[in-house]
């Protein structure tokens, strides 16, 4: 109380300029509030800074910095009634004492993010928040005086990046935002066009804790102030942003935005993905949206950023966590919608590189893992190798090595095909060899830890994959058919590739029945897997990617990819048609083969329906290839696979018999 008294006492002359008797003179009031514990000394404390500032408010200058110093130590101190009591005491500070406490800014900010983040009482942190927003609308004004320079452009002796306000007195403009209504933000304002900052170390300093302030809360465990704080920033950024420099952008997205999403970035070594956490299920989509909104807003002024953009995008694509992977294609799609207009070349074939990386990263390899570990025993009880051609990262086709690695990922199908009827023999010998001698070396099961074996955790992961994979294939469809004109061939060869890649594994996995039992038997699942939507849904898009280039004969995205179509249609057609034939002829007793001939037969009508529209100078060259199986659908039991055998016969088949060439 002696301490309070001297204090009052000492204020009662204002401060001379260029001195700091103040701050050295407040200080002890901090150093109790640090360090003392009683509960009741602390209040006491609160409450005699409170009536320093009541009192004597006007003649306060260096002294601003202990009374927000001592005022944060409250806030982490508690408990919840000295935390309502402090916040008000800042309350206060900003209402009446906006002018006097304005070069303190930066303590201002920080002192409400403190009360912001303390959990002791949660009206508080919203009305802490509120207050940042505050704040962020009295600098985006210019009624900050360390963010204006004098009168003058960026070469003016100030600095460079320095605010450049329109000449006009700070007591207006600081006394409108000053008001109890200025916590809210009104989303159509727009700054007046002389107010503009960059990266210089003068706007950074008063920026980076207003964002920083609202990040921090955005990732708290408590719903409602995360949700204040994620409105607050990203309604600053969207009403304030217009003056801020490229440079400046770029660091409030690396330094600020995309790090809200660090535990996406490290989900695997993080409990926030495996514990389906509160935050990813009422946060994170909301965060990423308005994060990908914000970027198309500024594109023009940041599309420097893309890059950084997609790689938060694919990270969250490539999460196995199918919730997260979920928002990522999402926000995927929506950023190809919104900025499609805005986008060059060069951006273009960003995004469909990062989209077909998306596609093969997620492909659910864990499938084909040599072997399968029983969940209850530990033992090994099956081992193969379901891997695809080109599987493997270390025999895949590099993009853009050349249209000959693209042709070479097509045709690779007919090896497929070979291979995953009854097995080729030889490749099953080589198998079985292996696996022989592995046992005769292997006497234990304990001993096979060189093994890469599928668990329990792998088979979730697996599935994860599986889902996102069939999302993926409906966002490159959108990708593709509705920006068809904006695509170089470049981009449509990447496309082309991943899709290619995506049926081929799928197709793969299905046709070996050794490998999908053996996951039954170690009990990952009550009932044999399977990978017919991803099949269907690839080769689905595969083939209509394939007749928008060909059908036309249009050269449109070079003489490469019209031929690659071609190729691609022969290939594909042929592998399904011959598979779909063969389980035809089954009886109703195979359930899983009915099962397969029921996903197919949609792609099977859309086969045909596409190869009847052809001219006959394009039918011509799968004429030879084709007609053998086209002739085994005859007597599908599918009425509409009947019906478009039909049609193709008699438009692309019956004339040219008929005609006797």
């Amino acid at each position: 109380d002696s301490l309070r008294q001297l204090a009052m006492k000492f204020l009662e002359k204002a401060e001379l300029g260029n001195f700091q008797f103040q701050r050295d003179f407040l200080k002890p009031f901090e150093h109790v509030m640090t360090h003392n514990r009683d509960p009741e000394i602390r209040e006491f404390i609160v409450r005699a800074l409170s009536q320093i500032v009541l009192s004597r408010g006007a003649n306060i200058r260096s002294g601003w910095r202990r009374i927000f110093a001592a005022l944060s130590a409250a806030a982490e101190a508690g408990p919840a009634s000295l935390v309502r009591l402090g916040y008000g005491v800042l309350e206060g500070i900003a209402k009446d004492h906006a002018l006097q406490s304005a070069d303190t800014f930066v303590e201002c900010v920080n002192c409400a993010t403190v009360y912001a983040l303390s959990t002791f009482d949660e009206e508080v942190s919203l009305a802490a928040l509120d207050r940042v927003r505050a704040c962020a609308r009295r600098l985006a004004a210019g009624a900050v005086p360390r963010a204006r320079p004098d009168a003058g452009a960026a070469g003016s002796p100030s600095g460079p990046g320095r605010a450049a306000v329109a000449s006009s007195g700070t007591s207006s403009p600081l006394a409108s935002v000053a008001e109890e209504g200025a916590a809210s933000v009104c989303l159509g304002s727009s700054l007046p066009a002389a107010v503009h900052f960059t990266d210089a170390q003068e706007d950074v300093r008063v920026w980076w804790p207003v964002l920083t302030g609202f990040s921090r809360a955005i990732v708290d465990d408590r719903l409602a102030p995360r949700t204040r704080a994620l409105e607050a920033l990203f309604e600053t950024l969207r009403s304030h942003g217009s003056g801020f420099s490229p440079s400046l952008w770029g660091l409030v997205f690396r330094g600020v935005l995309i790090p809200i999403f660090d535990d996406v970035h490290h989900a695997r070594e993080s409990e926030l993905l495996a514990a389906e956490s509160d935050w990813l299920r009422t946060t994170c989509y909301s965060a990423l949206n308005l994060l990908v909104e914000l970027f198309a807003r500024v594109f023009d002024t940041a599309s420097f950023l893309l890059s950084d953009i997609l790689a938060l995008i694919s990270a969250c694509i490539c999460q196995e966590n199918e919730g997260v992977a979920g928002i990522g294609v999402h926000c995927l799609s929506r950023l190809v919608a919104d900025c499609a207009s805005h986008l060059r070349p060069v951006h273009w074939g960003a995004v469909c590189k990062a989209a077909a990386k998306c596609l093969l990263a997620t492909l659910p390899h864990e499938l084909g893992r040599t072997a399968v570990v029983d969940s209850t025993t530990g033992r090994v009880v099956a081992e193969k190798s379901a891997q695809p051609a080109h599987a493997d990262s270390g025999h895949r086709p590099q993009a853009g090595s050349g249209d000959d690695d693209a042709t070479q990922v097509l045709v690779s199908v007919t090896v497929v095909r070979d291979s995953g009827r009854s097995g080729s023999e030889s490749e099953r010998a080589v198998v079985d060899v292996q696996l022989l001698e592995r046992d005769a070396a292997v006497a234990d099961v304990s001993d096979r830890e060189h093994l890469s074996a599928l668990t329990e955790s792998d088979f979730r992961g697996a599935r994860s994959k599986c889902i996102t994979q069939l999302v993926l294939l409906q966002a490159l469809h959108d990708v593709f058919f509705d920006n068809y004109k904006n695509l170089s061939a470049e981009n449509v060869l990447e496309i082309h590739r991943a899709v290619a890649e995506s049926f081929m594994f799928a197709h793969t996995f299905n046709s070996d029945m050794d490998l999908r039992i053996s996951l039954m038997k170690a009990g990952l699942l009550s009932h044999v897997p399977n990978l017919l939507k991803q099949e269907a849904n690839s080769v689905s898009l595969l083939l209509h990617m394939n007749f928008r280039l060909f059908s036309k004969g249009e050269m449109s995205k070079g003489e490469d990819a019209y031929e690659l179509a071609g190729e691609s249609i022969r290939t594909v057609a042929r592998e399904l048609l011959e598979s779909y034939g063969s389980k035809v002829q089954l009886p109703t007793s195979a359930v899983e083969a009915h099962r397969e001939l029921a996903a197919l037969t949609p792609v099977i009508v859309q086969l045909l329906q596409a190869l009847t529209e052809l001219t006959a100078a394009q039918f011509s060259g799968f004429r030879q290839e084709l007609c053998s199986c086209i002739f085994g659908l005859v007597l599908a039991p599918d009425p509409d696979v009947r019906a478009g055998v039909h049609k193709l016969l008699e438009r692309q088949i019956a004339p040219y018999v008929l005609s006797g060439v």
